[in-house]
This record gives structure tokens, C-alpha cells and sequence, in this order.
């Protein structure tokens, strides 16, 4: 059946494509917001929010909404990027509306209580701190400052340990206010559901206020040529990277990905096949092609030993 793409009356835009045959549904709701638009003194408060999603609303615990899924056979989780947070999850096709009734409930009702507050904190700089400790993390996060230097296109999406400890509960609270709760919407739902039900559950959502105001976005200014970074790791990261303008149609946008596909995106691409499995020179090379609202990269990476 073809995707269909409506507009409901509470402000939230719905994607839905129905698969008769499948035994499951796969629900995302996408919130326009990401570690780009967050101002330099609260860099990281997307993340931030989204790990607070899970800790507990007005009607369920944080351990009441991990059992709600596993209880059903499903699966939820979350992340953050530079444009967008979204929370998704997978659950059995006779479940959708409960799944849905659930993570409502996270968009609208969610508590952030001071103790949360402080064990998530702790939890996030365990996280950022790892980061460090991952040779592939660390430089492709170098990689987006040498191309990108002090743009919001660069900032770092969990933020560092000194910004994490410099949010507090107001800050979280007025984030989460206007961007989940009263921001851009867009909910995608695929597999096997009824539509009808499906609509009557987000209809219960109150009406968006309309207070997100994308930042006027300076175009990004991409820095050329050879940088070098040292660094304590044993391996050598190596990155060539293409900076291209975002792309104008869909099918533009399939043809870079398909570019990439033959580059280094698959084990038989030409970068696996030749400095892998032909040359033997390293365990790790792929590639990648990225987007943002206006921008693009290609960017080919490789692990190998100094020698």
C-alpha cells in the first residue's frame, strides 16, 4: 500500500505505511531539535533530554515504562543528532496503540525529578567519558571541528562533562517545554496497525503551541585541506572527507547513496575489497555520505597500524 503523509489538527505531521503481511509495527516520532541548535552555554541539553525521557512521568516509573515493552515483546530506545531526537520502538502489531499511548505519555508527562536529574548526569559523563576511550568516536568527532571549526554544525551532540554539569532542572525542563512537548512533530509508523486506532491515539495529544523557532542558520563554512591530530591510540584514523551541497531532489539524493554504496559502504565495495581484502592493510574502512538541512559530506575512513 502507497505511504500517505497528513497534517492532524493538534499540529503533528504523520507518516504512516501500512504492510499487511507484517507481524510488527516500527513508530518513530521525530522532534526537530539536535545538538545544532543549542546555544554554547547549553551544549548537550538535547541529549540530556532525551535520557530523561525514560526516567519517569506523572503516571509511570522509569522501570514501568522499560517493563511495558519488554512485557509485550517490544523494543524502545532513542537517540539524539545534530537536527533531530528521535524516539523509536518496535512492538507487535496488536500493540501499537498502547506503544503509542506510552510514548505520549514520555512526550507530555515527563517528570524530571531532581534525583533523576543527578543519576542521569552521572550516567551521560560515564558515557562522554567512553567516547574518549573509542579511537573511531574520537576522530570522527575531530573530524566534523576540522571541517566545521566553532560552527554549530560541529558541536558535539552529548556535549562535554563541564557542560553537563553546568545544566540544571530549569534549563532541562524550559528545552524539553519547547521542543517535545510544543515543537515539530513528525510521527512515522510502518508494519501491520489500523489506521483508524492509530489516528485516534495521537488525536489525544494536546494541541502544539507553535513556540519552536528554528535559529537563523548562518550557511556552514567548510574548511579544506590537511589536518593532523595526535593522539595516545595505536591504530592511525585516516579520513578523506568531500564537503557537497545538500542535495535538490530525491533522486539526487539516491544517486550519492549509491555513489557511496560502491565506494565503501558494503564488503564488496571498491575500499573494502582492495584495502581489505586484497592489500590486507587494515581491519576496519568504509564510507559514509551524511546530510544535514544544508549541507552534505562524503567521507571514506580507515584504520590502519603506523607502520
Amino acid at each position: 500500500m502507497p505511504v500517505a503523509l497528513s497534517h492532524l489538527d493538534n499540529g503533528i505531521d504523520l507518516i504512516l505505511e501500512p504492510i499487511v503481511t507484517a507481524k510488527t509495527a516500527a513508530i518513530g516520532f521525530w522532534f526537530s531539535v539536535g545538538s545544532r541548535y543549542e546555544p554554547k552555554n547549553q551544549r548537550g541539553i538535547t541529549h540530556f533530554v532525551e535520557h530523561m525521557l525514560f526516567k519517569g512521568t506523572s503516571s509511570r516509573t522509569a522501570r514501568d515504562i522499560a517493563l511495558a515493552f519488554d512485557r509485550i515483546g517490544g523494543y524502545i530506545n532513542a537517540f539524539t543528532d545534530r537536527e533531530n531526537l528521535c524516539v523509536h520502538c518496535v512492538v507487535p502489531s496488536e500493540y501499537a496503540e498502547k506503544a503509542i499511548e506510552i510514548m505520549n505519555d514520555m512526550m507530555n508527562h515527563s517528570l524530571f525529578s531532581p534525583e533523576e536529574i543527578e543519576k542521569e548526569r552521572q550516567v551521560i559523563e560515564s558515557e562522554i567519558i567512553s567516547s574518549y576511550d573509542d579511537p573511531e568516536e574520537a576522530a570522527n568527532e575531530a573530524v566534523f571541528q576540522a571541517i566545521w571549526p566553532n560552527q554549530s554544525l560541529s558541536q558535539s551532540i552529548a556535549g562535554s562533562v563541564e557542560d553537563i554539569a553546568s545544566l540544571v532542572r530549569e534549563d532541562l525542563l524550559d528545552w524539553y517545554t519547547r521542543y517535545i512537548q510544543n515543537g515539530k512533530l513528525l510521527i512515522c509508523i510502518s508494519g501491520n496497525f489500523s489506521e483508524r486506532k492509530i489516528r485516534a491515539a495521537l488525536e489525544t495529544n494536546p494541541d502544539r503551541k507553535k513556540i519552536f523557532n528554528e535559529p537563523p542558520f548562518s550557511l556552514p563554512n567548510p574548511h579544506e585541506g590537511f589536518h593532523f591530530l595526535s593522539a595516545s591510540f595505536q591504530m592511525e584514523q585516516l579520513f578523506f572527507c568531500y564537503n557537497l551541497e545538500k542535495p535538490k531532489t530525491l533522486q539526487e539524493y539516491l544517486h550519492w547513496h549509491i555513489l557511496n554504496a560502491i565506494i565503501g559502504d558494503t564488503m564488496s565495495s571498491r575500499l573494502f575489497q582492495s584495502l581489505r581484502e586484497r592489500a590486507a592493510y587494515c581491519y576496519t574502512v568504509y564510507s559514509y555520505y551524511a546530510t544535514s538541512s544544508d549541507s552534505a559530506l562524503l567521507c571514506a575512513y580507515a584504520s590502519a597500524s603506523k607502520k
